[in-house]
């Protein structure tokens, strides 16, 4: 199996977008955010992610071993009363499979098997009341299986030959706020075809800095910067997500056949700069991981029309997602990619748009473009070897 990067994300959209299913009432807040937004959950509040997107990208989970991780802030790192759960994984029947528990002391317990045994308990607190954490779980799938818990890239626990498995193949993961007073959650991300622990994004990384970036264009014409037609209605800008989240109606569309992309060349960046070409959080020995697009759509009425997203960069063009296929009711799509030819360089910037191939009108909500951004370590630089080779053949594509 290949190393791929199954899903990313934040919580750019000022909402909840991006997660598959929600319980309670979490919200998406800018309070206490590591860069832009994060969420806020509380009391039984939850949410639900796939790890691979909703739509395009990766075609299946690549198999063991997996990593997942995701940054989190306690208000109380050492709850008063219960044992909290505040991640799992679920198995093929929708069951938990994986599990990690906030005690009262402030340690943290893994949980996992068919009957739910504690395979391990960290020997003290890990977490910092009012701090962002880095949490990453490196685990296989299995009856008898290896796994190990890091946090801020520090191992704190972990396990050899333990039962985590439940009913396969492995479902998603959702983060929790079960029995306590509630925690935020910021960016997040899943892997699978893992060779190791070592595979995790901190590993030579600056922990504090990996971030989900996002960027947009301000081209208020119907008119792209690349690709064919002109927008039959709306403005490229106003379908751009630019902070503001998606609109509440329809605000960008094709009636007909069209297409076309824009530039993220506006906004998003350090000092207000577009991207990732020109944002100076983006160093040249900085790794960017994956691209993903996320759309908020519907057809008109009819069929027998596809409806694309467009994902790439301003040197390679755009390439097309999976076709969405999408009802005539508001949905999200998501396409992900670790190509070299649709992934940018940090000289490059990003583009994103829409196509559609006929009578069934493309009418989008908004159109969101991130990066999953993984700089060099504080005081020096790195290049993982399969990022290296795929920079090499990205620039021979040339």
């Amino acid at each position: 199996m290949a190393l791929q990067i199954g899903n990313f994300g934040a919580w750019n959209s000022r909402g909840v977008e991006q997660a598959v299913g929600t319980g309670g009432a979490p919200t998406v807040t800018a309070t206490d955010a590591r860069f832009n937004r994060c969420l806020d959950l509380d009391g039984f509040d939850y949410v639900r992610i796939q790890k691979i997107p909703l739509i395009g990208g990766p075609a299946s989970d690549q198999g063991n071993d997996y990593i997942v991780g995701f940054y989190c802030r306690w208000t109380d790192a050492t709850p008063a009363s219960i044992q909290s759960s505040f991640f799992y994984m679920m198995d093929a029947h929708t069951t938990n499979a994986l599990e990690l528990l906030l005690n009262t002391d402030g340690t943290v317990s893994f949980l996992a098997g068919s009957l739910g045994e504690t395979h391990g308990t960290t020997a003290s607190a890990v977490f910092s009341d009012n701090t962002w954490h880095l949490v990453e779980l490196y685990f296989q799938y299995a009856t008898s299986a290896d796994w190990e818990l890091f946090v801020d890239g520090d191992s704190v626990m972990s396990g050899t030959g333990d039962n985590t498995q439940r009913t396969p193949p492995l479902g998603d993961f959702w983060l929790s706020a079960e029995f306590n007073d509630g925690w935020k959650a910021g960016d997040w991300y899943f892997i699978s075809g893992a060779s190791s622990a070592a595979d995790r994004l901190s590993n030579g990384a600056d922990v504090q800095n990996i971030q989900v970036k996002h960027y947009w264009s301000t081209n208020g014409l119907a008119v792209p910067d690349d690709g064919g037609d002109n927008l039959n209605v709306g403005s490229w800008q106003s379908m751009s997500v630019n902070g503001e989240g998606f609109d509440a109606v329809v605000s960008g569309e094709y009636t007909g056949t069209g297409s076309g992309a824009v530039n993220t060349d506006d906004g998003g960046g350090a000092a207000g700069t577009g991207g990732p070409n020109t944002d100076s959080d983006i160093a040249a020995d900085s790794e960017i991981r994956a691209v993903k697009g996320t759309w908020v759509m519907e057809r008109s009425g009819g069929g027998g029309s596809a409806h694309y997203g467009l994902l790439g960069n301003s040197a390679d063009g755009t390439t097309r997602s999976a076709d969405f296929d999408p009802p005539t009711s508001k949905a999200t799509y998501e396409f992900l990619s670790e190509a070299a030819t649709i992934v940018p360089l940090s000289t490059e910037y990003g583009q994103i748009g829409i196509e559609t191939t006929g009578g069934q009108d493309f009418e989008c909500y908004g159109q969101l473009f991130e990066i999953l951004h993984v700089p060099a370590a504080v005081g020096g630089s790195f290049v993982r070897p399969h990022m290296q080779r795929k920079n090499i053949r990205h620039m021979v594509n040339r």
